[in-house]
């Protein structure tokens, strides 16, 4: 396998380990993953972490503040897709009602 990419660089070609073999292909042409397309956002102010539209200013403002963002934020960081505010609520939902039965059981 070693030697197999050995001789496709010599040719200008990339060598990319596939499972057990090799494959050899033109330098800078690797097969893209497919993305897929993100829905048209429709608003004057948008956020595209969250890939949500505003038309007013002011809750574009507010939105930034949002539990909502800084969770999108943090995905975003870590390569994960958004989540919607209905996720995001449903997520702090139980995460609050799990810290509550939590206090129920004080030692």
């Amino acid at each position: 396998a070693a030697e197999q990419m050995a001789e496709g660089a010599a040719r200008g070609m990339e060598a990319v380990r596939i499972d057990d073999g090799v494959s050899c292909v033109p330098d800078g042409k690797l097969p893209q993953p497919e993305r897929a397309e993100a829905p048209a956002l429709v608003g004057r102010f948008k956020c595209n972490t969250c890939q949500v539209a505003f038309d007013d200013k002011k809750e574009h403002r507010e939105h930034f503040k949002s539990d909502w963002h800084r969770i999108n934020l943090k995905r975003k960081s870590k390569k994960e897709p958004p989540l919607s505010r209905e996720e995001c609520e449903a997520i702090a939902l139980m995460e609050s009602t799990a810290s509550s039965d939590l206090n129920d059981f004080a030692f």
